[in-house]
Protein backbone atom coordinates (compact mmCIF):
# COMPACT_ATOMS: atom_id res chain seq x y z
CA UNK A 1 0.00 0.00 0.00
CA UNK A 2 2.86 2.38 0.75
CA UNK A 3 4.28 2.30 -2.82
CA UNK A 4 0.82 3.19 -4.13
CA UNK A 5 0.53 6.12 -1.72
CA UNK A 6 4.02 7.28 -2.73
CA UNK A 7 3.07 7.22 -6.42
CA UNK A 8 -0.17 9.09 -5.72
CA UNK A 9 1.75 11.73 -3.78
CA UNK A 10 4.27 12.10 -6.61
CA UNK A 11 1.45 12.36 -9.13
CA UNK A 12 -0.24 15.02 -7.05
CA UNK A 13 2.99 17.04 -6.79
CA UNK A 14 3.52 16.80 -10.54
CA UNK A 15 -0.03 18.02 -11.16
CA UNK A 16 0.53 20.95 -8.79
CA UNK A 17 3.72 21.89 -10.63
CA UNK A 18 1.95 21.73 -13.97
CA UNK A 19 -0.95 23.78 -12.63
CA UNK A 20 1.48 26.37 -11.27
CA UNK A 21 3.29 26.57 -14.60
CA UNK A 22 0.01 26.94 -16.50
CA UNK A 23 -1.09 29.68 -14.12
CA UNK A 24 2.18 31.55 -14.66
CA UNK A 25 1.76 31.25 -18.44
CA UNK A 26 -1.79 32.59 -18.21
CA UNK A 27 -0.67 35.52 -16.06
CA UNK A 28 2.06 36.36 -18.59
CA UNK A 29 -0.40 36.09 -21.47
CA UNK A 30 -2.84 38.37 -19.66
CA UNK A 31 -0.09 40.91 -19.02
CA UNK A 32 0.95 40.87 -22.68
CA UNK A 33 -2.65 41.31 -23.81
CA UNK A 34 -3.09 44.23 -21.43
CA UNK A 35 0.06 45.87 -22.78
CA UNK A 36 -1.15 45.32 -26.33
CA UNK A 37 -4.53 46.88 -25.57
CA UNK A 38 -2.88 49.90 -23.96
CA UNK A 39 -0.76 50.50 -27.08
CA UNK A 40 -3.76 50.55 -29.41
CA UNK A 41 -5.02 54.13 -29.70
CA UNK A 42 -8.57 54.51 -28.54
CA UNK A 43 -10.66 56.37 -31.04
CA UNK A 44 -14.25 57.36 -31.14
CA UNK A 45 -16.41 56.14 -33.97
CA UNK A 46 -16.66 58.65 -36.76
CA UNK A 47 -19.78 59.64 -38.65
CA UNK A 48 -18.24 58.03 -41.74
CA UNK A 49 -18.38 54.71 -39.87
CA UNK A 50 -22.18 54.97 -39.87
CA UNK A 51 -23.02 56.94 -43.00
CA UNK A 52 -21.46 55.97 -46.32
CA UNK A 53 -20.95 58.53 -49.06
CA UNK A 54 -24.05 59.59 -50.92
CA UNK A 55 -24.49 57.64 -54.11
CA UNK A 56 -26.38 58.56 -57.26
CA UNK A 57 -29.18 56.11 -56.47
CA UNK A 58 -29.53 57.10 -52.78
CA UNK A 59 -32.53 58.96 -51.40
CA UNK A 60 -31.21 62.43 -50.60
CA UNK A 61 -33.87 63.15 -47.95
CA UNK A 62 -33.16 59.87 -46.12
CA UNK A 63 -29.44 60.53 -46.35
CA UNK A 64 -29.80 64.02 -44.88
CA UNK A 65 -32.01 62.70 -42.10
CA UNK A 66 -29.45 60.01 -41.22
CA UNK A 67 -26.64 62.58 -41.35
CA UNK A 68 -28.49 65.02 -39.07
CA UNK A 69 -29.42 62.27 -36.60
CA UNK A 70 -25.82 61.08 -36.45
CA UNK A 71 -24.52 64.64 -36.06
CA UNK A 72 -26.98 65.30 -33.23
CA UNK A 73 -26.07 62.06 -31.50
CA UNK A 74 -22.37 62.78 -31.80
CA UNK A 75 -22.83 66.49 -31.03
CA UNK A 76 -21.00 67.14 -34.24
CA UNK A 77 -18.79 69.02 -34.73
CA UNK A 78 -17.06 68.53 -31.38
CA UNK A 79 -14.89 71.30 -30.17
Amino acid sequence: MEPLMQRLLESQRAQQEISGALLQQQVRANDLKEQELQQVPKSRPRAADFIPKLGVTDDVEAYLHAFEATAAREEWPRR
